[in-house]
């Protein structure tokens, strides 16, 4: 199944996964010192920069003793804590609307793969799982006004539910090799891509109807905290990052010299941009293409709202 990534309004995330087997072995809890990259860095790269602002808090994906984990911490990249300790994979974090949840993707094998979406209860630490599908659900996108989940699941399709788990629906059957990208901002349709042509199709979340769409810059981008800008990646623009106001006026390229980001997300204070390498590591931005710094050791980042 698919593996892009389209997030919009609240952010979701997309993630770089790991291939670990079809059984994912337990390992240890301690968090010890960031190894280092994989790949070499430019110089540019490993600048020091003034960090975004340590109010605010991130959720991130973090690799430790070859499995990943859901960590929370500040905005300026310290104090990190860690959330999930199964011997899952724990991926896709997003943030509910509220601020108090986080929902995600728990990977339990690869060959079939088996998934399963889950809630954690950042307070109390309390998960609950929200689908019980015993193969796939996964890649969960929320909605614009915050109260449904889209995902992808077993038998292969797209599903709707409420975040609560409840009122689980199909909405959409995979007649082939499809990718969910993202809600439109109204919250009525859902953009997918279908892999074989590589056409963009909106599907209406009501009538099940579904109509080839023409790609349009930010589609599947992140609007920043304060609703006014939106990032996003665009091949015809060139490689790289992108910003723009919400009417999609004044494009501005931030990033993508060095290789294409992915798994990117607004930073809390709204100037600064965190973007996934293939290093292993999470890079920070400012919006106007400036102190670019290695963040923190991770494979995605989600701003609480």
């Amino acid at each position: 199944m698919s593996r892009t990534i389209g997030a919009i309004a609240v952010g979701a995330a997309a993630i770089a996964l790991v291939a670990l087997g079809v059984v994912l072995q337990p390992r240890h809890e301690t968090v010890g010192p960031n190894p280092s990259p994989t790949t070499t860095v430019p110089p540019s790269l490993a600048a020091v920069a003034t960090p975004p602002s340590s109010d605010g808090q991130v959720a991130i994906v973090r690799t430790i003793d070859g499995n990943s984990d859901l960590f929370l911490m500040a905005g300026d990249g310290t104090g990190a804590r860690r959330l999930t300790t199964d011997p899952a994979e724990d991926l896709e974090p997003i943030w509910l609307a509220d601020g108090q949840s986080l929902v995600f993707t728990r990977r339990t094998a690869l060959e079939p793969e088996r998934s399963e979406i889950y809630a954690i209860d950042i307070a109390s630490g309390r998960e609950t799982p929200l689908t019980h599908t015993g193969a796939r659900a996964a890649d969960p996108r929320l909605s614009p006004d915050g109260l449904q989940l889209a995902y992808e699941a077993t038998p292969p399709g797209i599903y709707i539910m409420k975040t609560d788990g409840s009122g689980q629906h199909e909405v959409f059957t995979f007649d082939g090799y499809y990718t969910l990208l993202t809600w439109s901002l109204d919250g009525r349709s859902l953009y997918l891509r279908r892999e074989a042509d590589q056409v963009l199709l909106r599907l209406d979340v009501k009538t099940g109807d579904v109509l080839e769409a023409s790609p349009e810059p930010g589609l599947a981008g992140q609007v920043s905290p304060d609703g006014t800008l939106i990032a996003f990646e665009d091949a015809s623009r060139g490689r790289g990052l992108w910003v723009m106001a919400r009417d999609g006026s004044g494009a501005r390229h931030v990033f993508g010299e060095w290789t294409r980001p992915y798994a990117f997300a607004w930073a809390p204070d709204g100037e600064h941009l965190f973007f996934a390498q293939g290093d292993g590591w999470l890079y920070v931005i400012g919006t106007d293409g400036s102190g670019l710094a290695r963040w923190a050791e991770g494979l995605a980042a989600a701003p609480r709202p």
